[in-house]
């Protein structure tokens, strides 16, 4: 993590590249002028795949930091694409369990594990706030190749029309003895209001970028992403100290492409980690607010 003392507002560049971006080296500079983090973010490893490390972090609201630490996750997301044009929404449930006792291999190399029924079936659901949650089947990208496998499930809820921020969703498991330790209950966060830059915005990299946004006071992530669909990300900036604004200097800005950057704001509740569970789980509701703009 590169600690830089300065950036007065702190923006987030998501994006749609498949490519991968040229190296950064983000170094401390006199046109920051507020507390900001700034992590540079590698490619992930995927060798180990799992919901996080397949699924872009745009829309799945789980940092690249922590998409390599849990095999187990429980997530309620409220998701926002701002390309200009209107806002799309989109809020669902997500939840995978890897079995570490069956691995799937490839030339000897673990690239994945079983994701866990938890004891679903039509009689007996998964289900959040009384609604059952569906079972599906959890497939895995085989290296080097163009097809994937069946290794298992996982379970998804849209929630689109549904889910509210500060409200407590409670989800029922059927096997308790396979998740009895993960918290049953979490309370969406506020929802996030992205002022500027304007979505669908075509601004230069040699200039400061001015970021506002709602609500302050609560932990924020802003990941920079290249590319508008599943947006690879390239580095995390995180304030000391929400107040609503920052700037992202110049001299952040110049290290990356130019062309479309996906700027995406998190916020989240979690509670973690979950002691006793198989693996390390991952609860969590998250706020997420993706702002498509362009960068010459």
């Amino acid at each position: 993590m590169i600690k830089i003392w300065g950036i007065a507002a702190c923006a987030v560049l998501m994006a749609i590249g498949c490519q991968k971006p040229n190296p950064v080296v983000v170094e401390p500079s006199q046109d920051v002028v507020a507390a900001v983090d700034v992590t540079k973010l590698n490619p992930v490893d995927t060798a180990v795949s799992s919901i996080a490390s397949t699924t872009a972090v745009d829309s799945l609201g789980v940092t690249p930091m922590d998409r390599t630490k849990y095999l187990g996750l429980v997530l309620l997301n409220s998701v926002k694409f701002d390309y200009g044009v209107g806002i799309q929404k989109e809020a669902n449930v997500t939840i995978y369990v890897g079995d570490t006792k069956r691995p799937f291999a490839v030339g000897g190399k673990v690239i994945g594990y079983w994701g866990l029924d938890l004891g679903a079936t039509l009689l007996r659901p998964l289900t959040i706030n009384g609604v059952p949650i569906t079972r599906y089947p959890y497939r895995l990208p085989v290296p080097g190749t163009n097809r994937d496998t069946t290794f298992g499930f996982y379970f998804f809820l849209d929630l689109t029309s549904e889910i509210t921020p500060n409200t407590p969703y409670h989800w029922v498991i059927p096997s308790p003895a396979t998740l009895a330790a993960v918290p049953d209950t979490i309370i969406t966060p506020d929802d996030i209001q992205v002022l500027a830059p304007v979505a669908g915005s075509v601004l230069s990299r040699s200039k400061p970028l001015g970021l506002h946004w709602s609500p302050t006071l609560v932990d924020i992530n802003i990941v920079v992403g290249i590319g508008w669909l599943k947006p690879l990300p390239f580095m995390n900036l995180h304030p000391r100290e929400n107040t609503g604004s920052t700037v992202i200097p110049a001299s952040l800005l110049e290290g990356l492409p130019p062309g479309r950057i996906t700027l995406t704001f998190i916020i989240v509740h979690r509670k973690t980690p979950v002691a006793g569970a198989p693996v390390a789980v991952l609860v969590q509701a998250a706020s997420v607010y993706n702002s498509h703009i362009e960068l010459q």
